[in-house]
């Protein structure tokens, strides 16, 4: 399937439908929700990667 339109494969599934299944719901059950998390003590991650002429941190 390709943005919503399907397509006839041309080769065998590599994982069995019923193994994926089984993966992609331990997945969604050991999910981690993310949102209204504070930040992580110390420095942002990203700090430091842009500066100015003079090498300031942005």
């Amino acid at each position: 399937m390709h943005k919503g339109t399907p397509y006839p494969g041309e080769h065998t599934a590599t994982v069995p439908p019923e193994l994926w299944d089984r993966v992609q719901a331990i997945l969604e059950a050991n999910r981690v929700e993310r949102k209204n998390r504070p930040l992580a003590a110390g420095r942002p991650l990203l700090t430091g990667l842009i500066v100015d002429d003079r090498g300031n941190i942005m």
